[in-house]
């Protein structure tokens, strides 16, 4: 029965988990930030106010000493340059003085400036009266002279009056601000060490919830790759995605149990069964291989007798000896290799006595060329698999052949690699794609063995050295068949090359 999937409950995650107290601890930090930025800000506005108001004063009282003087040296000189010198005195001071507050105000030093702006103005408007009477060239203008120094004199006085006022006030504001601004500064960085900690103390207890059943789960985890399957795994507190993993994890195990079980029962009854399927596949394939070595022509041997019979009584005995010493060593190279393992140069020699005895019977029609390499030729190789490739060829690469062209067979062997290859070609008719495809892939049977179906075939047939070679080698990678590049057809045998396959006896007999 299979198990639901587990899924992770949203509001456990550990996603949320982890970032919640964080989320929280950096709002608190952002609304304590804000605060104390609030009150920063106030206090730099205030020393913004003290540092003015100072700023204020003083310019005031440097513009009235620079109109004075020029009011002075206009009275006493009545130049055009002293006059313009005036006018722009006269502009400035008036412009300092509209930025005067002009409220009702019960503050002493509000109470002054009011005042040092009335005096001012009063100051201005006597200056200009006697400029203007100076330019009429009327006495008057020493009348409202004398006046004018008697009020820039008081209001000078009232001015480092108000600059005396505004420092002791700006300074003990100073103080205060400042005392205050290093207790803010301290009072921020407790902040900040607290919230630190409860930061540090919250992820502590998050990380110590998620690692502590990781933890248990990996030791589950390390007991378990020591071989120890029968152990239970805790239930996780949260259905988050260590829960999950544990709850996975448990379902995996209780499946592992019950399949060893399973296989437990089952484990004698398959060994036995594959006890007996070894046994029946090893007999089969050894019956194979018999029964496809087996199947030699039986009326070869009658036409071999018989040509060698003709011979003696036509030719003298030298060439009858010769044939039949051939003879003799080509059924020598076959009982030898019925079954047996023999190398690439002794399944050649069988060749070379099988061509000898075939150019006998059929009046030397055909041409065998060789082109061998002898690094290779004691590569181990299963006997009785080259000559039924000529044999095919001589049968069936050259019907309907023409009189005026050679019959020609060809043995190559190469190495390619750790391969050594056999290639056995013909430049007779040649095979069809279609053709090539059913020997290479179709199943063999004793009425299927020969190039061509529907014919009777008198050697084994090329299907036959396919299957035995698959058989041998385990691969059916081995034997191919390819069109000659000039016609006729190209049978190309590749087989591994190992120490045991060099390790060969050369003299098996």
């Amino acid at each position: 029965m299979n198990n639901p999937v587990q899924r992770v409950d949203a509001r456990f995650s550990l996603r949320k988990r982890l970032m919640m107290p964080v989320m929280i601890v950096l709002i608190m930090l952002f609304i304590i930030n804000f605060a104390m930025f609030l009150r920063v800000n106030n206090s730099i506005d205030s020393l913004n106010q003290v540092y003015e108001t100072s700023v204020e004063i003083n310019d005031l009282g440097t513009g009235l000493e620079d109109l004075h003087k020029s009011f002075t040296e206009f009275i006493n000189t009545r130049s055009d340059t002293s006059l313009e010198e005036y006018k722009k005195q006269y502009a400035a001071l008036n412009r300092l003085i509209k930025y005067y507050n002009d409220k009702i105000v019960s503050d002493p030093i509000l109470i002054l400036e009011k005042n040092i702006r009335n005096i001012t103005l009063n100051y201005l408007s006597c200056i200009d009266t006697a400029v203007e009477k100076k330019q009429l060239k009327s006495n008057e203008y020493k009348k409202y002279f004398m006046e004018a120094e008697g009020i820039y004199t008081h209001l000078t006085s009232n001015i480092r009056a108000l600059n005396v006022m505004r420092f002791e006030t700006n300074s003990q504001n100073y103080e205060v601000l400042y005392e205050y601004l290093k207790n803010l500064e301290c009072f921020i960085l407790a902040i900040l060490v607290i919230m630190s900690l409860v930061l540090l103390m919250i992820v502590y207890i998050i990380v110590d919830s998620i690692t502590r059943p990781l933890t248990e789960l990996a030791e589950k985890a390390m007991e378990v790759e020591g071989g120890n399957i029968d152990i239970d795994i805790p239930k996780a507190k949260y259905q988050d995605e260590v829960g999950v993993l544990s709850g996975a994890f448990a379902q995996m195990l209780a499946g592992i149990r019950r399949d060893i079980a399973e296989i437990r029962l089952h484990a004698q009854r398959e060994l036995e069964m594959k006890e007996k399927e070894l046994v029946t596949e090893t007999l089969l394939k050894d019956a194979q291989l018999k029964y496809y070595q087996a199947q030699i022509s039986p009326h070869f041997l009658f036409n071999t007798l018989n040509a060698g019979q003709q011979l003696a009584m036509m030719e003298d005995a030298e060439r009858t000896y010769s044939f039949l010493e051939n003879t003799a060593s080509f059924f020598r190279g076959q009982l030898r290799g019925n079954g047996a393992v023999s190398t690439i140069d002794k399944e050649i020699e069988l060749i070379d006595h099988y061509m000898y005895i075939m150019n006998v019977r059929y009046s030397g029609e055909f041409l065998i060329k060789k082109e061998i390499n002898e690094s290779i030729n004691d590569v181990s190789f299963p006997g009785m698999v080259l000559q039924p490739l000529v044999e095919n060829a001589i049968h069936y690469a050259f019907t309907d052949w023409s009189e005026d062209k050679e019959k020609e067979i060809k043995i190559h062997t190469y190495q390619t690699g750790n391969h050594a290859v056999i290639e056995v070609a013909d430049n007779g008719v040649g095979m069809s794609e279609e053709k090539i495809k059913d020997v290479l892939t179709g199943p063999v049977t004793p009425a299927k063995v020969s190039y061509r179906s529907g014919e009777t075939a008198n050697g084994v047939g090329l299907r036959n050295v396919r299957e035995r070679l698959r058989l041998y080698y385990n691969s059916d990678k081995v034997f191919n068949i390819e069109k000659g590049a000039s016609g006729g057809t190209r049978v190309i045998i590749t087989v591994p090359i190992s120490e045991q396959s060099l390790g060969v006896d050369k003299h098996l007999s």
